[in-house]
């Protein structure tokens, strides 16, 4: 993606900054965190062991933040060729410019984009890892966003990826205008800036108009037929 493109999509992003779709569930999740982990046992690879990104959690305003803050932290990783760009992602969703940048930037880096969880260090299924095997995972809600920037995008059978319609949790102009910040649908202009990213980005604009059919407290599950006919899952790792 050119510089200019960038600028473009990063501009649009931060006018989401008020759309948050509200989670799938009760409890609040914690916020996503990167790590890079092996994609074998450890004693298997020494002393250099092939990496992966992991991202687990809610996505949040900040996250593409700390996306580039763990980059930076493995520069020396990512020159040796060490750390590559697949990211195994599991997220129930979060704030929508938030999941729209860290595509941006996903796909910057031409990342493999998987749904799962990669296996705890010290378990069993991480002591027999001789290859990347993921566990079951999730990308529901704003997650999606993240995961179609994907240049390659893994929906593994175990794991789930679902959608319903956002909302802009504060109404901008109400709140420099009036003050008065509000929770409201999303507007027709946000849906339309949406559907522009989910076009850039390779993947049938039909999602946002599924997604945005789901009454907000609920979640619509993709099948694989759709998230094949969607392009949602794309590419070969």
């Amino acid at each position: 993606m050119s510089g200019g493109v960038w600028r473009v999509f990063a501009a649009a992003c931060f006018a989401f900054a008020g759309m948050v779709p509200a989670s799938a569930f009760s409890a609040d999740p914690p916020d996503m965190s990167f790590r890079a982990v092996p994609v074998m046992d450890e004693a298997r690879c020494a002393p250099r062991c092939d990496l992966v990104i992991e991202a687990n959690g809610k996505i949040k305003r900040e996250t593409p933040q700390a996306f580039a803050q763990f980059l930076r932290a493995n520069e020396r990783n990512i020159a040796s060729g060490a750390l590559r760009p697949v990211v195994v992602i599991d997220s129930p969703g979060g704030d929508v410019a938030g999941s729209m940048l860290l595509g941006l930037m996903f796909r910057e880096l031409q990342a493999t984009v998987i749904v799962g969880r990669a296996p705890r260090s010290g378990s069993m299924e991480a002591a027999n890892r001789t290859t990347l095997n993921v566990s079951s995972g999730e990308c529901y809600s704003a997650c999606v966003y993240s995961l179609v920037g994907g240049r390659a995008r893994v929906v593994p059978p175990v794991s789930r990826v679902g959608v319903h319609q956002m909302h802009r949790h504060t109404d901008l102009v109400a709140q420099v205008f009036q003050g008065q910040p509000s929770v409201l649908p999303a507007t027709n202009g946000s849906v339309r800036m949406l559907d522009e990213y989910i076009r850039r980005m390779g993947v049938n604009p039909e999602l946002v108009t599924i997604a945005q059919r789901v009454p907000h407290d609920r979640i619509h599950q993709l099948s694989a037929n759709e998230m094949r006919r969607l392009k949602v899952i794309a590419g070969r790792p």
